[in-house]
């Protein structure tokens, strides 16, 4: 599951009262501050649709600064890679 969260306000201490908050959620396995549209793209693994709902709302009554929220249900990812490309990363010649 991937969740696009928006922050009602945008000044230094919203965002890190936001960070310290989901740090200590498990199912969040990744967290990503971006630019464009939202705020953060969140990587949530649940036993489902019901276990995610019950992480969010929890969330959302922890007054966390989420001003919206928007869920993606991963439906099949046809591959993941489990390495990255160090050596084109380093030297663009290779």
């Amino acid at each position: 599951m991937f969740t696009e969260v928006t922050l009602a306000d945008h000044r230094r201490e919203d965002f890190v009262r936001f960070e310290l908050a989901i740090r200590e959620i498990d199912e969040i396995l990744e967290c990503h501050l971006v630019s464009g549209g939202y705020d953060y793209l969140l990587k949530f693994t649940t036993r489902g649709v019901n276990h995610y709902q019950s992480i969010i709302e929890g969330l959302l009554e922890r007054n966390i600064g989420i001003e919206k929220y928007f869920s993606f249900i991963v439906i099949k990812s046809p591959f993941i890679k489990p390495h990255y490309p160090i050596e084109r990363l380093i030297d663009p010649s290779a």
